[in-house]
């Protein structure tokens, strides 16, 4: 399998990036639309993590590893594209990525992006697997 390498983003092009990169929408990997708008941006906004990811949100729509149901019960809705991302050629061990979606009369909507814990992307692969990249 191919190791997706994206490199981070600075914070000072992340706007920027997320208008060119995610608005209006994205195409999934499955041919579906996710809407983002700059709502979507306000959200990622409180953590620099998340800021310096933003080509790390386009990779994991278009190019996800596997995409569950939601394991959380308040999310029925909920759909998690997971990844895994290497930040550049000598990044050797990569890292998780997920990216939550709301499905609701058949749109796509984002909701999040993040480097998930151990702990939370060992639960979002007990999620019901809707999709699977080819080996």
């Amino acid at each position: 399998m191919n190791r997706r390498i994206i490199s981070l983003n600075t914070s000072d092009e992340a706007f920027d990036l997320f208008q060119r990169l995610l608005t209006p929408v994205v195409v999934d990997v499955r041919g579906e639309t996710v809407r983002i708008d700059i709502g979507d941006y306000v959200h990622l906004m409180d953590d620099e993590e998340r800021v310096q990811r933003i080509r790390w949100i386009r990779e994991t729509l278009v190019n996800p590893l596997e995409i569950r149901r939601s394991h959380l019960k308040s999310e029925p809705f909920g759909e998690v594209y997971i990844n895994t991302i290497y930040e550049d050629e000598g990044d050797l061990q990569g890292r998780p990525f997920v990216v939550g979606v709301e499905r609701r009369a058949g749109v796509l909507d984002f909701r999040t992006a993040f480097v998930p814990h151990p702990q939370y992307l060992q639960k979002a692969k007990k999620g019901k697997l809707i999709w699977k990249a080819k080996s």
